[in-house]
């Protein structure tokens, strides 16, 4: 048989230790603790001692007896070591003297790293739990969260502590630090206590949390703890609301809905009615503390897109969900006016308008030019008389054609026509004297001038 190289074998040896699992961590419950069990040491009631034991008492159970008055039975507490034989005292409930005792009920002895380093008496063993007037007292059990949100106040009493750990169920660390100003560590909120008070802030937002809030809060070095209550009251309009109506856009463009929806997480808007050319439902859904969200429709597409197409939301808000009862033939929604109806929880709201605006451009009003008229030329010719003075011209044939008025339509603005006068071929000429034509100022002017000559002639004989 060939002799397996070292090299081979140490390579081997690496792979089976690297594959194989790690060792337990050692867990000797030290971080569940806030105080270390030494005998002969006082303890503030409400802290949680570390314990350790020999590796012997892996798993065993320690009962914790008070010395004063004489031992009771049942134990006052009981104590389950872990694997690692080490666990956690608890001295809440606990007033008085006590001591630890194993199995056999001897009083265990605990130094100074709280570990057992043997039995003895009680005496000797034994450790005492104080009243550290630990005291966390409201200033009010009910507070009012309005526009301005609220505020809340706690008395605490704690001779031994400059601050305390808060902590709630309902609240992770990063909300409780914002109400108490406080910071996260992995007990708690850690809040300094000023002049022995603690305070809480709750913001605006709060009030569309309202309820009954439990927080816990610790002292610090003592580890004494007590649980408060707190009412939260909204004192301001949750209900939802049309931002604004009526919501006008001219066709084929995406419109924004906008609704108040304070303290609603969820809102449905439905558009049209049973009489109209399109219906639909559309739920989308915002924060709780978020007051305001948008509906987007887009009209261009309401005779055929899908409704997860033809809905989305924005400004904080997502889009949940959508359906469709009725379209238009057309793609784009037809000008009209809409109903808008705003529905939270299943019961209505709000109401409405949804406009979208015609665009048909009105026809032109013409506007009306001058119209000619024909006017009427005589026609004459002169004639010279040897004893008359200047010639008179004399009409010959017939007067010229002059227009008979007739009516023309011409369009106004309302559509109605309106008559318009015009000259009238056959209407009979007006002479300027409306008398005999050819006798006028000139012929009058001749005469005088003839008995003037008349007149000179016989004064010169």
């Amino acid at each position: 048989m060939r002799p397996v190289p070292s090299l081979v074998v140490a390579l081997v040896v690496v792979g089976i230790l690297a594959l194989a699992p790690p060792a337990a961590a050692i867990d000797d419950d030290r971080t569940d603790s806030n105080a270390t069990l030494t005998s002969g040491e006082p303890y503030c009631e409400g802290q949680e001692a570390f314990f350790g034991a020999t590796n012997s008492s892996a798993n065993a159970t320690y009962e914790v007896t008070t010395e004063d008055p004489p031992p009771l039975a049942p134990p006052e507490k009981e104590v389950a070591l872990d694997a690692n034989a080490t666990g956690v005292v608890p001295t809440s409930g606990l007033q008085g003297v006590y001591v630890l005792r194993n199995a056999s009920g001897a009083p265990v002895v605990v130094d100074g790293t709280g570990y057992q380093v043997g039995t003895g008496n009680a005496s000797d063993a034994s450790w005492e739990v104080l009243d550290c007037t630990f005291r966390v007292v409201p200033r009010q059990t009910t507070v009012e969260v309005g526009a301005d949100g609220g505020s809340a106040s706690f008395n605490v009493r704690a001779s031994d502590d400059d601050a305390v750990y808060v902590r709630s169920e309902r609240l992770d660390l990063g909300t409780l630090a914002d109400l108490t100003g406080g910071t996260g560590t992995a007990d708690g909120v850690r809040v300094p206590v000023s002049d022995g008070r603690l305070g809480m802030e709750f913001p605006a937002t709060f009030a569309c949390r309202a309820g009954e809030y439990e927080f816990t809060i610790e002292g610090v070095s003592t580890g004494a703890t007590t649980t408060e209550r707190v009412g939260l009251d909204a004192t301001t309009e949750t209900r939802v609301l049309l931002d604004e109506s009526p919501v006008t856009v001219d066709p084929g463009e995406t419109a924004g809905i906008g609704v108040l929806t304070r303290c609603q997480p969820s809102v449905t808007v439905r558009i049209g009615s049973a009489n109209a050319s399109f219906l639909a439902n559309a739920t989308f859904t915002t924060t709780r503390e978020n007051n305001y969200g948008e509906l987007r429709f887009d009209t261009a597409v309401a005779g055929s897109a899908p409704p997860d197409e033809l809905f989305d939301a924005t400004t904080g808000a997502t889009f949940a969900n959508a359906t469709v009862e009725r379209r238009p033939d057309a793609d784009a929604l037809p000008p009209g006016n809409y109903r808008l109806t705003v529905y939270q929880g299943g019961r209505q709201q709000d109401v409405g308008t949804f406009r979208v605006r015609s665009t048909a451009t009105p026809t032109a009003t013409p506007t009306a030019g001058p119209t000619v008229t024909a006017t009427p030329t005589p026609t004459a010719t002169a004639r010279e008389t040897r004893r008359g003075g200047a010639g008179t011209p004399t009409r010959t044939g017939s007067p010229s054609s002059t227009p008979t008025t007739t009516t023309t339509a011409t369009p106004s603005p309302d559509a109605s026509p309106a008559a318009t006068a015009t000259p009238s071929p056959t209407a009979a000429p007006v002479t300027a004297t409306d008398g005999q034509p050819g006798f006028g100022l000139p012929a009058v002017l001749a005469a005088l001038l003839c008995g003037l000559g008349l007149v000179l002639a016989r004064r010169e004989r």
